[in-house]
């Protein structure tokens, strides 16, 4: 006896929808006080210097702490 395979069912996106499957999803970087970033273990050891670089009140995330330790540490001395 020969059998009758049954194809599977193909599955189609409602109208509208596969587009912004396509789409990247962007969501916010973490932000941090300066308190989180200064008892970080992360940044342990560059704590006395985000400690006069960095505001109270004001929220940083990870690359903007990155880049103000950079200009820093690479600063010139005078």
């Amino acid at each position: 006896m020969a059998r009758s395979e049954k194809e599977a069912p193909v599955y189609q996106e409602p109208a509208g929808l596969a587009a912004s499957v396509d789409e990247p999803v962007s969501t916010p970087a973490p932000q941090f006080t300066r308190a989180q970033l200064i008892t970080s273990e992360r940044y342990a050891a560059h704590r006395d210097a985000l400690a006069a670089l960095l505001q109270d009140g004001l929220l940083y995330t990870a690359a903007d702490v990155e880049q103000r330790l950079d200009e820093f540490l690479n600063k010139e001395a005078k």
